[in-house]
């Protein structure tokens, strides 16, 4: 098992055996070639290139391509990471960004990559089994065709999730064959998909789950096109269907969609061959609007619940443990949300304060980041943190310090309940690169009732 770097320029040896001796191609890595255990570190950049997937992972040591956002395990300042098929950023040159043609490349995840502009689908596999493909963003191919494309009899055990998927004028993901396959144990969960003509396509393929997405304005969000084997299902749960023209829900015939917990609103058809779950709603999402976000400033990173929303603390069936930014969801079903993203519950409070008017409020568990600008100096960070007797949790509040390319640190009031407690990092000097670090306030209160209020958050 090794660690493998690729940048956007080549540097040193070349061979690949650390950041000063990177690969300039995630080609070049693959063609190493990768081991099952390897882990394949990219830094930011535009990769211009179709790769080619040549091996195979093994059960617990899976190959990982790491788009390394923070920087820090490649140039410590960190950045978008874009594999694309463009090589002029006007026009489509290859036909995909990643692809797989056979059966014997397995175990594979790719973590973080932004994908565009194909003249074929963006990642195409087949009869690949146990791939992941992760917190990644898919922007539109150049013609009819899906962000990632999935084939062959042998297909089993894909997982998407925690993507962002836009516009994509085919399906965000196809699951298919040109004959019945049972039985497949695909997963797709938070992701977040904004139009396309559909969100999951499905042809002759069984065994799928899809749970805790949001389908918006596409002309399907979950369609099976052509009829899988009498006896198999799909299996929908947890998700927000909103303006999918055609319709949310669409079975060749009736029972092979399984659906629950989903809440549908503003779409062409609820459900066509699909039966009606018993805990389904149709509820208006409310997502959290942009001009009541940052000083009337965008950008805007749609998908958010807004306090209003009634799918925002909802039972739901097998909920996801995390959401679509990786945040984790409540212990408690009945605090967790449907579609992609947790609901965090933020807000002013002016009763229970240390000193001043206002005091911060998680009224249930959840996180508030705040990004500080730092240099080079010395620097302590300290808050005060007050949680209810009632708060129960598998940890009191804490307060993370995050910086791109550092490893992070976390604090944890010990103090009474119903106190102000202080969590301060001690004197440390975070690096000049990049100038900012990240402080997160956490709470993990899984209870019924109980607030935790945060105060006088400083930096010395």
């Amino acid at each position: 098992m090794a660690n493998i770097w690729v940048g956007s320029a080549s540097a040193g040896a070349a061979d690949g055996s650390s950041w000063a001796n990177r690969y300039d191609t995630l080609t070049a890595a693959e063609d190493k070639p990768v081991a099952a255990g390897d882990t394949v570190y990219v830094g930011a950049g535009a990769y211009r290139e179709l790769l080619t997937v040549d091996v195979s992972g093994s059960s617990g040591a899976p190959i990982t391509y790491v788009a390394d956002l923070t920087g820090e395990h490649t140039d410590g300042i960190g950045g978008i990471v874009r594999l694309t098929g463009t090589s002029n950023d006007r026009s489509a040159a290859s036909a995909n960004c990643i692809v797989a043609t056979s059966a014997s490349r397995t175990y594979r995840t790719f973590r973080g990559f932004s994908f565009d502009t194909t003249t074929s689908h963006l990642i195409s596999v087949t009869d690949a089994t146990n791939w992941i493909i992760e917190d990644c963003i898919f922007q539109p191919p150049a013609g009819n065709f899906n962000a990632i494309a999935v084939s062959g009899s042998a297909q089993a055990a894909i997982t998407i999730r925690r993507c962002k998927n836009f516009s994509v004028r085919a399906s965000i993901v196809q699951f298919t064959h040109t004959a019945t396959v049972n039985n497949a144990g695909h997963l797709v969960e938070n992701c977040e998909n904004v139009g396309s003509f559909a969100g999951v396509r499905i042809d002759r393929v069984g065994g799928i789950t899809v749970k805790n997405n949001t389908f918006l304005g596409a002309a399907h969000g979950v369609r099976v096109l052509t009829a899988i084997t009498v006896g198999q299902t799909v299996t929908v749960n947890n998700n927000t269907f909103v303006a999918c023209t055609s319709g949310a829900l669409q079975g060749t015939v009736s029972g092979e969609i399984i659906e629950d917990y989903n809440t549908f609103f503003a779409n062409g058809a609820d459900r066509t061959n699909v039966a009606t779950g018993a805990n389904s709603v149709t509820y208006p999402p409310l997502f959290l609007p942009p001009l009541l976000l940052a000083n009337y400033k965008f950008p805007w990173w749609f998908g958010e619940l807004s306090e209003w929303s009634q799918v925002r603390r909802i039972a739901g069936s097998n909920m996801s443990t995390d959401d679509l930014f990786g945040m984790p969801r409540p212990t408690t079903d009945a605090k967790k949300s449907w579609g992609a993203t947790q609901f965090n519950d933020v807000s002013r409070e002016t009763t229970t304060i240390r000193s001043g008017c206002a005091a911060l409020k998680l009224a249930d568990a959840g996180r508030k980041q705040f990004i500080i600008p730092t240099g080079a100096s010395s620097l302590t960070v300290s808050v005060y943190v007050n949680r209810t007797a009632s708060y129960a949790g598998t940890a009191c509040p804490q307060m993370v310090i995050y910086q791109p390319g550092q490893s992070s640190s976390t604090y944890t009031d010990t103090g009474a309940a119903s106190a102000w407690n202080q969590l301060t990092s001690g004197a440390f000097t975070p690096s000049g690169s990049p100038s900012f670090i990240v402080v997160e306030l956490v709470s993990d209160n899984s209870a019924s009732s109980g607030s935790t209020f945060w105060d006088d958050l400083s930096v010395a």
